[in-house]
């Protein structure tokens, strides 16, 4: 699977990850999502993506100095996200976890 970085301009906000305001009903479709990739499904992590990357894109960007740094940190992001979304907290924002990882990522490549 390949992923494409969204584009998102460094002096803006990042925009909302997911399509609703609510903060439940946003937690529990990308938990669905989440739910799915641990079962290996490959769609599932491609909307999860689709619906995160602009947010944790704008981030990561933030933390580094280097747009390719940048890329590893999303491309190691979501393989990390993939590997382990069996082990994610339920009572846990999928977004902050997803957030927390790609912190994480960024600070070690």
């Amino acid at each position: 699977m390949t992923l494409t970085q969204p584009t998102v301009p460094a002096d803006q906000p990042p925009p909302h990850p997911a399509p609703a305001t609510d903060r439940t009903y946003q937690n529990q479709v990308l938990g669905e999502l989440l739910h799915r990739c641990a079962q290996h499904d490959e769609a599932a992590l491609a909307r999860l993506y689709e619906l995160t990357s602009p947010w944790i894109y704008a981030l990561v960007t933030r933390l580094t100095s280097s747009a390719s740094v940048a890329d590893n940190a999303m491309v190691a992001t979501y393989a990390k996200v993939w590997r382990q979304a069996a082990r994610h907290a339920d009572d846990q924002s999928i977004l902050a976890w997803i957030t927390t990882i790609a912190g994480e990522e960024t600070r070690t490549i």
